[in-house]
């Protein structure tokens, strides 16, 4: 992807991509740049301030260019996980976490496949996530997520081969907001990958 920056109007970047002009913009709001892109039902915008790069034109460019990458592969992974029917929907943008807040995340999700693998000795609990997800609630501190897990299907041999536990496991964290009823409620906006099917691997 080939990015560069050109000036729109007082306050207002243009991006292009690819040497064509695209709907993304870089705005100025009392000093803080976002890169946005304006939609029919609102603003989608990244939450990083370009202000510190926003007059070095190479930098700028890099890191639009690197933004725009990776919400391109997060709305892909998005729309594959929407083929297969899961009910899991987000922005494509990440889960804003501390490196504590995924280590306990992440220490949290594998004790849970512990005892879930001691609890169902001689079965294999898992087998349903090939078109079911599982929810696991963690606390840290004053916030609260939900780890959502299912089994990736998305390989040539499915349907006629399952998917192998636990290397097509998938596990997402999503942030929960508090209701006006002293509840949770899953905020699906954003959402960080714990852990995920790596790219090309094949299928044992």
């Amino acid at each position: 992807m080939n990015v560069t920056i050109v000036n729109s109007a007082q306050g207002l970047l243009s991006v292009n991509i690819d040497s064509k002009p695209s709907d993304w913009k870089i705005s100025n709001s009392k000093g803080v740049w976002r890169l946005y892109q304006a939609r029919p039902y609102g603003k989608l915008e990244f939450p990083d301030n370009l202000a510190p790069i926003i007059h070095k034109p190479e930098k700028l460019a890099d890191m639009v260019s690197k933004l725009l990458s990776d919400y391109k592969w997060y709305m892909e992974t998005y729309q594959q996980v929407k083929r297969k029917g899961k009910t899991m929907e987000y922005t494509g943008f990440e889960l804003q976490l501390s490196d504590y807040e995924k280590g306990f995340l992440t220490a949290y999700f594998e004790a849970h496949l512990r005892f879930e693998d001691y609890k169902c000795q001689g079965n294999a609990w898992y087998e349903h996530l090939d078109d079911d997800q599982e929810w696991v609630g963690v606390s840290i501190g004053n916030r609260m997520f939900d780890i959502c897990i299912w089994l990736d299907t998305d390989f040539p041999e499915y349907p006629d081969e399952a998917p192998t536990y636990p290397d097509h496991l998938v596990a997402c964290v999503y942030e929960c907001d508090k209701t006006d009823d002293d509840n949770w409620t899953t905020n699906t906006d954003t959402c960080w990958f714990l852990k995920e099917v790596e790219k090309g691997q094949s299928h044992d």
